[in-house]
């Protein structure tokens, strides 16, 4: 089927989440060029937008609607939509990338809708945010997993890596800790400075249940400011954890 113009259900002051199948097959000694110089600036006030909403990876938002009683309002799509990224109260606005990777942002208000920035090509899954009312999307750094995304972190950015390090961009070197991550895996917010991410991939898991063979057999915590791996959680045989602790002495 050829897509010439595909038209995208929103719902006006609800929330969306897509998500991604776990399809990566990447082997883990293949590795791309990191990054250089320093990493894209983000105001501190800007309201970042997640295709699962927020930061710490939770979809439950507060608040009740009814959906079938809402007004739809139909925004005009060049393409498939592959990801949707929202943000907004009384005025929405949507973020849409098609399946080509272009991202179009359209203004949700009153029953209408309005396309009010063409951001072009873009990485997927993508990164975004809104500061003083304009909308933008991060490039994904050369060596970022291809089912992933970077994170916002104090001075930078962090990132799964294609070879399964996680990486904290905060700087021109930026900092490698060796977690062996799925390259699909996601980092999720646990305050302002620790994130965790299932890392030590193996293929032993062989239902395929979340959509491949490799997944995580690991949590770890990273603590961006020490700049190091703190606990990690690994597990052993189903059902049964060992649980590594590292403490500053």
């Amino acid at each position: 089927m050829r897509w010439s113009r595909r038209r995208l259900l929103a719902v006006t002051g609800a929330a969306a989440t897509a998500s991604a199948g776990c399809t990566s097959t990447q082997s883990q000694s293949e590795t791309t060029t990191g990054p250089s110089g320093s990493p894209p600036t983000i105001p501190e006030t800007a309201t970042h937008l997640y295709t699962h909403l927020q930061a710490s990876g939770n979809r439950r938002l507060n608040g009740s609607g009814a959906v079938a009683d809402a007004t739809p309002v139909d925004l005009d799509i060049d393409g498939r939509p592959a990801w949707l990224l929202a943000a907004g109260d009384t005025d929405s606005y949507w973020t849409v990338v098609t399946a080509a990777g272009e991202a179009t942002t359209h203004r949700v208000h009153d029953g209408t809708s309005e396309q009010v920035a063409d951001l072009g090509a873009v990485s997927m899954p993508p990164f975004g945010y809104r500061a003083s009312g304009q909308t933008r999307v991060i490039d994904a750094p050369a060596d970022c997993g291809d089912y992933t995304h970077p994170v916002q972190i104090d001075g930078g950015l962090a990132y799964v890596a294609a070879d399964g390090d996680v990486v904290l961009w905060q700087d021109e070197t930026p900092n490698r800790l060796s977690v062996s991550a799925p390259t699909d895996a996601r980092l999720i917010r646990i305050d302002d400075s620790r994130l965790a991410v299932y890392g030590n991939r193996t293929d032993r898991y062989t239902h395929g249940a979340l959509g491949d063979d490799i997944e995580g057999s690991s949590v770890a915590v990273v603590d961006t400011d020490a700049g190091r791996v703190t606990t990690e959680i690994r597990t052993r045989c189903p059902g049964r954890l060992r649980r590594t602790l590292t403490v500053d002495r």
